[in-house]
């Protein structure tokens, strides 16, 4: 507990000990973390000398806005990041359970790795993420706080690296303070009243104890982390519903380009205990053979599509971020980017779409149109909410560009008569017909990016 006569350097309290538990280490981030909030204030005077966590808190609740309707599309983001780079068997489950406190509780449980010391001190931080630019979807350190749309304190549940499967989560268990809850951390009156008032959403860590059944359960199944989200009230209860379900969206298919993953399960249970709705994401994906573009057919709970990828070389991609970055397009985090930039075209096999949709690995918004008959994968920087993309940003204008010449090469190999496909998929029945794809891929990315010499336009489908 904090008392106005603490004195020890509030950094220290952020450094790891691994000679501590992990519900040691988070106490001793959280007692850090109120010092240096106890800084900020003139004891005697009762008066702040600086209100910067009043600003955070502000600038916080603005950033969560952005994300209405995200929040669970956002931690399924997250469990995909925490999977291996390079694997592709990665889980994921959500389950709504309505009949678990007053207004249901929602569960997201992945298999990837657990949480770190330092993924704590990120997480309760504005703004930062221990994830590199280049190496995962999300960077920006703010999308998991679109969950105080729907739940006032999450819970998260993570279990020790050598611990998989005991009957309990033995790692890095814990909540966030509320201002009901600050009494028990912050002697002082007055840092207790500024702290009631103006700390940030999700500041402040405590760590977690006693575990509900349910997260037993799932620390005996082998999961390495769960997110535990009691819903606030009746429309938290209905926005969870409604984001469960749109997991399930056919126009803009959720593990279309998120290869990290096998297979995510989600189910609703009422308040009857039955099960109301419940569904599987499986995503299957197999290499064509002896392609001068890099193609796979990816089969998603049924349906198959054509994906073909790209990537823009590591040099240009550090040189659009550089440009990015002094012209205050990108956050200086980005000047840290390493390895290639992805782009990735997925033409839809067997069915016919509505929405075509960019992607920055998840769909973006429904006003980010993909320009032609098909879906647009990029390593993109996205708006802060992922719903829309500038063009003009530097980064954002190096894949575009790249996927057109993509688009290219693709148009070219499928007008090869003479090309072995070397897939069943790609052969001349109803299922795909060549010009129909070459119209896909080519129309719209002439209009959006026309190049002077290159003529994309097949004729017209009939």
């Amino acid at each position: 507990m904090y008392s106005a006569i603490d004195l020890a350097p509030a950094a220290v309290a952020a450094e790891e000990d691994e000679t501590l538990t992990p519900a040691d280490q988070i106490d001793r981030i959280a007692d850090g973390k109120v010092q240096a909030f106890a800084g900020t204030i003139n004891i005697n005077a009762g008066v702040y000398l600086d209100d910067v966590y009043a600003q955070n808190k502000s600038v916080a609740e603005h950033a969560a806005a952005d994300y209405h309707g995200r929040s669970l599309i956002e931690l399924v983001q997250n469990a995909n990041d925490v999977h291996e780079r390079g694997r592709h068997d990665g889980q994921i489950e959500v389950v709504l359970v309505e009949d678990e406190g007053d207004f249901g509780t929602l569960y997201v449980a992945n298999f990837g790795k657990p949480f770190t010391h330092d993924n704590v001190v990120a997480l309760s931080r504005i703004g930062m993420s221990t994830k590199p630019p280049g190496e995962s979807i999300g960077n920006k350190g703010l999308g998991f706080r679109s969950v105080s749309h729907v739940c006032d304190a999450p819970e998260i549940y993570s279990q020790a690296p050598d611990a998989i499967g005991a009957s309990a989560f033995e790692g890095f268990c814990f909540t966030f303070a509320r201002p009901e809850d600050l009494s028990s951390r912050i002697d002082n009156p007055t840092v207790l009243a500024f702290a009631q008032s103006d700390l940030p959403m999700f500041f402040l860590p405590i760590a977690l104890g006693t575990q509900p059944a349910t997260i037993s359960d799932d620390a005996a199944r082998g999961f390495s982390s769960v997110i535990r989200l009691p819903l606030r009230d009746a429309d938290s209860l209905q926005t969870a519903r409604d984001e469960v379900a749109a997991l399930d969206d056919e126009t803009a298919p959720l593990l279309l380009f998120l290869d990290r993953l096998e297979k995510l399960d989600a189910k609703i249970r009422r308040r009857s205990g039955e099960v109301s709705s419940a569904f599987t994401l499986e995503r299957h994906e197999e290499a064509i053979a002896s392609t001068p573009v890099n193609a796979s057919i990816v089969t998603l709970s049924g349906t198959r599509w054509l994906l073909i990828r790209d990537h823009a070389p590591e040099i240009l991609m550090q040189r659009a971020v550089g440009d990015g970055v002094k012209a205050k397009q990108l956050h200086s985090s980005w000047k840290d980017w390493s390895g290639v930039g992805e782009v990735g075209l997925a033409v839809p096999l067997d069915h016919e779409i509505s929405s075509p949709r960019l992607y920055t690995f998840l769909p973006m918004g429904e006003g980010a149109t993909a320009p032609f008959q098909g879906h647009l994968h990029g390593s993109f920087f996205p708006s802060s909410n992922r719903k829309a993309l500038d063009a003009g940003v530097a980064l954002n204008r190096l894949l575009l560009t790249q996927a057109v010449t993509l688009a290219a090469a693709s148009v070219r190999w499928l007008a090869d008569r003479d090309a072995d496909r070397s897939h069943p998929a790609l052969s001349s029945n109803a299922q795909f017909r060549e010009d129909r794809i070459r119209e896909r891929l080519a129309a719209g990315m002439v209009g959006v990016m026309p190049f002077p010499h290159m003529n994309l336009r097949s004729e017209p489908v009939n």
